[in-house]
C-alpha cells in the first residue's frame, strides 16, 4: 500500500502510479477489516473521496479514481460511518452525480470553483472532526485502562454543573440588550433533544447494561427513567459509571463538545456563552474545546490539550529553497485555506 492511504496501491505501469483497491474497499463495506479499525478506515476513505471530488470539480488532471471507483468509495464510506453512528448521506453517489448536483445548485456560474470547494469542505470536515473525536475518545479510554491519571479534577467537573446559572444570566442579559424576547434558557446538556436521543449520538445504548433490573439495556432503562418517569436529576450523567463522564477526560470532552453541536443546540447565542464557559473552567486543567468544522455555518467543536496545536486549517506555509516541495491545493478560496496533497519530487 502507498503511505498515507490504505486503499491505494502503487503500480508503475499506471498513469498516476497508483491503483484503487476496490476489492478491499468492498470488503470494508461489508464489515470491519481485520488489520484496520473502522475509524481509521473511514478517515482514509473520507480524505480520499474529498480529494477526488475536489479534483473532479476543477481540472480533473490529478484524478486517481474513475466514476465507478468513487461510487464504490462513497458507498463504503456511508456503510462504515453508519457503523460508527455518524450520519453521511450526500445528495449524489458518484462523480457524475456530483456534477449534476453542482449544476442544479448554481455552482457552475461565476465563482463556481470556490463554491464547489466550500461545499465539499462543509460536507467532509464535520465527518473528519467526528472521527477525530471518536479516535481521541478511544485513545483516552485506552489510557484509562492502562492506568493513566485523569487530569480533569472533581472540582472542575463540579464547576461545570454549578456554573450554569451564571451562563444563563449572561445569555438573558445579551438578549435583553438586543431587545429580543427574554426566556430563561434551560441549558440542559441534551439541548433540544432528550437524554436518550442525545446519548444515542455518542454510545450504543443497546449494547450497554441497564441499572434497573426490569430492563435489559441502557436504552430501555433510560427511556423509563428519563422520559416516562422523568425521575433522574439533570446532572445524573456525571455520576453514571456506564458513560464515564465523571472519570475519564476524553469522554467528558467529547460529551461537552456534543452539547454544543448544532443539531443538539441550534441557538448560537447559547453555544457562544456555553463554549466560553466550558473553556474558562477546563483551562485550569489544561484543556479546551476548539472549532474543528461546521454545519450550515454553525460550529462543531472537539476537545484538546491547550497548546496541542493550532485550530483551523493552514493559511501560510514557507519552504526552504532546496529539496522536494509538497503539492498544495486551495481548500477554501474564500478563507484562503490550503491543504497539502503530496510531495512533488
Amino acid at each position: 500500500m502507498l503511505p498515507g492511504n490504505p486503499f491505494l496501491k502503487g503500480f508503475s505501469q499506471t498513469p498516476n502510479g497508483t491503483i484503487f483497491d476496490s476489492a478491499r474497499v468492498e470488503q470494508l463495506r461489508k464489515g470491519p477489516l481485520g488489520d484496520l479499525a473502522d475509524v481509521d478506515a473511514a478517515s482514509a476513505l473520507a480524505r480520499l473521496s474529498w480529494d477526488e471530488l475536489l479534483d473532479y470539480g476543477t481540472e480533473q488532471k490529478n484524478l486517481r479514481l474513475d466514476n465507478a471507483e468513487i461510487a464504490v468509495a462513497l458507498r463504503a464510506l456511508r456503510a462504515v460511518l453508519g457503523r460508527l453512528r455518524i450520519v453521511f448521506d450526500p445528495p449524489f453517489r458518484d462523480q457524475f452525480g456530483f456534477h449534476q448536483y453542482w449544476k442544479s445548485r448554481g455552482m457552475s456560474d461565476a465563482g463556481g470553483w470556490a463554491k464547489r470547494r466550500a461545499y465539499l469542505t462543509g460536507l467532509f470536515e464535520p465527518v473528519l472532526a467526528q472521527l477525530e473525536t471518536i479516535e481521541d475518545t478511544q485513545t483516552g479510554q485506552q489510557a484509562d485502562r492502562d492506568g493513566a491519571a485523569s487530569k480533569i479534577t472533581e472540582v472542575t467537573r463540579r464547576r461545570l454543573i454549578d456554573g450554569l446559572d451564571a451562563v444563563r444570566k449572561k445569555i438573558m442579559d445579551e438578549l435583553a440588550e438586543a431587545g429580543a424576547p427574554i426566556e430563561r434558557p434551560d441549558l440542559f446538556w441534551w439541548g433540544t433533544l432528550d437524554e436518550v436521543a442525545f446519548l444515542d449520538r455518542l454510545y450504543n445504548l443497546d449494547q450497554m447494561p441497564s441499572r434497573d433490573p426490569r430492563y435489559a439495556t441502557a436504552r430501555l432503562d433510560l427511556i423509563q427513567h428519563c422520559i416516562n418517569n422523568d425521575d433522574f436529576p439533570a446532572d445524573w450523567i456525571y455520576r453514571d459509571e456506564r458513560f464515564g463522564i465523571g472519570a475519564h477526560d476524553g469522554r467528558l470532552l467529547r460529551f461537552l463538545a456534543e452539547t454544543l453541536h448544532p443539531v443538539v443546540r441550534p441557538e448560537q447565542v447559547e453555544v457562544r456563552h456555553l463554549h466560553a464557559f466550558y473553556n474558562s473552567v477546563l483551562a485550569h486543567d489544561g484543556y479546551e474545546l476548539v472549532q474543528v468544522g461546521q454545519i450550515s455555518g454553525a460550529p462543531i467543536f472537539a476537545g484538546r490539550r491547550i497548546g496541542g496545536g493550532v485550530s483551523g486549517t493552514m493559511k501560510n506555509i514557507i519552504f526552504a529553497a532546496d529539496g522536494p516541495k509538497p503539492k498544495i491545493v486551495l481548500g477554501d478560496a474564500v478563507n484562503n485555506d490550503i491543504r497539502i496533497r503530496a510531495v512533488a519530487l
